[in-house]
């Protein structure tokens, strides 16, 4: 407890946060819970919850939490046995569900034992279809864009290599009468392949075009395949597709390169699949397996965890989950009217309206929202995940603690095997707060004090790698420390939201928030620009210290109009002859200011920084040909997990 408090300067709140309110998980002043219920996956929600006839489901543990919960007197755990629990919608939490007189709501793994939380469905009946391609019978009425056979994921089929447009087809005129529109306007309909390079795949609109940017990568859905004058015509799900066209700053070309997938006819590797959900079969390349002995999951459950209050007045709280994991999320990617996509300027935002010129600023970001996570939660305090595994997940997100979520924690959890990203602390649109867009005035509020630490952060963002590997928007008092966080196709840790050319004020909102003692790298394997410590907006009072950061282009990145950073005590080990790009410190443009970075060591001195009133002093320049000094050593040796953690780095067998 004290060393959170002395290396990493955390708030008062959220020290005393460590010391009273994680009860169930951590060391704790209470005695044990002595109100213990149980379930099991072969257990029945007839019978009375007890160690010898458990129940089956969290919904009836639940449900009858609710009628003892009104005055509680110690904590309330739910222990659950190993095994798979079959979730087919969201487990729901309220605040009728909240831990009352300060104690606790723990739903948590018996010891020794290993419950999952899974959102997918077993597929059987295999049968060979070609010498490499199995299928199968799958009871679905929606496009597939995950399965595992024998823990491991497959791809969607895809093509080998990219296939350039050769421009845009048609037009898509907007009104700006549409409850998605903010203006007029009009743009392509869709792109023109030659007919060589794409064919007429059926299902079209299962079809995915992936375009990557600098720093971004669209995901588009096909409407219509057909063929036009010796070319393919790939037109767009609307609107989705007239706003990526339109977005400022990082369009997507009419006459771009892109991946094709999710087509039967690009079925040709091993480890591909794809699921024909007008002939309810599903295909799959094997690697080997025989699949008539193979374990295959198809995901189905849209999101496994909601918890959410009503107001900030009227919170959900003292909830906790221990020892789960959960896996087998699904997410078919953000849906707009009658179209599907990914469509973001920059990391986890999404947007949901189309303006003409795509300036995202003027409505002081309520056109931009988040993808819904695997476990989401709003209008919260006092909730715990401590020592979960979050795998085999399809959402953008794991966990969001997204709105006027406060005093909370998530301490200890392994994350890997993602689609997105692991833990995102508060939204976009909390530019503001209180000004209701997505969020009512009562609902809207900033997410603060909440501690995010000792957590392992591996195989993340595997397909929307755009988005770092933890992030967080306006948020207050929040401590990201002794994570590690690596592998990433894009950024490590992200912080903030607003940019200096905006033409918008800067927000009010985000203040002393702690990125320290993270261990990061490496980072950028996918794409480009960012940081492998990326900090965003003005943030009075925070600091970024004692991270060891590596293998990245651009280390401790102060994005435009970032303002009131102390960055000192990191290790910097980023070798600028791999690429003359590579800088310790990345302070770019006048419109960052009063910055200090003090006391860091690096291998080589190598910046940018047109930053005002932002000193840069006492940097230690280690050779790289010599071990680091003892002093950077112990920083070194101090970021990331800390000992009573390292266990979460093994992987479970």
């Amino acid at each position: 407890m004290e060393r959170y408090k002395s290396n990493c300067c955390l708030s008062v709140v959220c020290g005393l946060v460590l010391f009273f309110f994680f009860g169930g998980c951590m060391h704790s002043v209470r005695q044990p819970s002595q109100t213990q219920f149980y379930l099991s996956p072969s257990g029945d929600d007839q019978s009375d919850g007890s160690f010898a006839h458990p129940w089956r489901t969290l919904e009836k543990a639940r449900d009858h939490i609710r009628t003892v919960n009104t005055d509680m007197r110690q904590d309330i755990t739910v222990y659950l046995k190993g095994g798979i629990y079959t979730l087919e919608k969201p487990f729901e939490l309220t605040r009728a569900d909240s831990g009352g007189n300060g104690y606790n709501i723990i739903y948590k793994a018996l010891p020794g034992e290993y419950p999952t939380l899974s959102g997918g469905v077993r597929v059987s009946g295999w049968t060979r279809h070609t010498d490499n391609i199995w299928k199968a019978p799958l009871n679905r009425n929606k496009k597939l864009r995950a399965l595992f056979v024998n823990g491991r994921r497959a791809d969607m089929a895809r093509s080998e290599g990219q296939r350039t447009s050769q421009g845009g087809w048609g037009t898509f005129t907007i009104s700006g009468s549409e409850p998605w529109a903010s203006t007029p306007g009009s743009e392509f309909a869709g792109v023109k392949f030659p007919a060589e390079s794409v064919g007429l795949y059926r299902n079209p609109r299962d079809v995915e075009l992936v375009h990557a940017h600098t720093w971004s990568e669209t995901i588009l859905c096909a409407d219509r395949i057909f063929a036009e004058d010796g070319f393919t015509v790939v037109t767009f799900q609307q609107p989705y597709g007239a706003i990526a066209l339109n977005m400022g700053w990082i369009p997507t070309r009419p006459d771009g390169s892109f991946i094709i997938r999710n087509a039967y006819e690009l079925l040709d590797a091993p480890g591909e699949f794809y699921f024909d959900d007008a002939a309810d079969t599903v295909y799959y390349y094997t690697r080997g397996e025989d699949m008539t002995a193979a374990e295959a999951i198809a995901p189905t459950a849209e999101g496994l965890i909601r918890i959410a209050g009503a107001s900030t007045a009227d919170r959900v709280h003292n909830i906790q989950f221990c020892g789960l994991t959960f896996a087998y999320d699904d997410w078919l990617l953000s849906a707009l009217a009658d179209s599907h996509g990914w469509v973001s300027i920059q990391s986890l935002s999404q947007f949901t309206r189309y303006v003409e010129g795509g300036n995202w600023h003027p409505s002081e970001y309520d056109d931009i929202t988040l993808p819904p996570a695997t476990v989401n939660v709003r209008n919260a305090s006092s909730i715990l995940f401590e020592r979960n595994r979050f795998e085999h997940l399809q959402s953008a997100v794991a966990l969001s603690l997204e709105n006027d979520v406060i005093d909370s924690a998530v301490v200890g959890n392994r994350f890997e095997d993602l689609m997105g990203t692991s833990v995102n602390t508060g939204h976009p649109q909390h530019y503001k707060i209180g000004d209701g867009a997505q969020f009512s005035s009562a609902e809207e509020g900033v997410c603060r004090n909440i501690l995010i630490a000792n957590n392992f952060v591996r195989g993340v963002c595997l397909d929307f790698r755009q988005v770092e590997g933890m992030t967080g928007f306006f948020v207050q008092d929040i401590s990201i420390v002794h994570n590690e966080v690596g592998d990433t196709p894009y950024g490590g840790i992200a912080l903030g939201w607003w940019w200096g050319n905006a033409g918008i004020p800067p927000s009010t909102v985000a203040r002393n928030n702690r990125i320290n003692y993270n261990k990061v790298g490496p980072t950028h394997s996918a794409l480009k620009d960012g940081g492998i410590i990326y900090a965003l907006g003005e943030q009075p009072g925070s600091e970024i210290a004692y991270n060891y950061c590596f293998g990245g282009p651009r280390a401790l990145y102060a994005d435009d109009g970032s303002a009131y950073w102390s960055i000192h005590h990191n290790i910097i080990d980023n070798d600028v002859s791999v690429n003359e790009n590579r800088y310790w410190l990345f302070l770019h443009c006048d419109r960052i200011h009063d910055i200090t970075a003090d006391h860091n060591y690096v291998r080589n001195d190598h910046v940018r920084v047109k930053a005002v009133r932002s000193p840069i002093t006492n940097t230690i320049v280690e050779p790289a040909a010599l071990p680091w000094s003892p002093q950077a050593q112990a920083i070194i040796d101090s970021a990331g997990l800390e000992p009573e953690y390292h266990d979460i780095r093994i992987a479970k067998n």
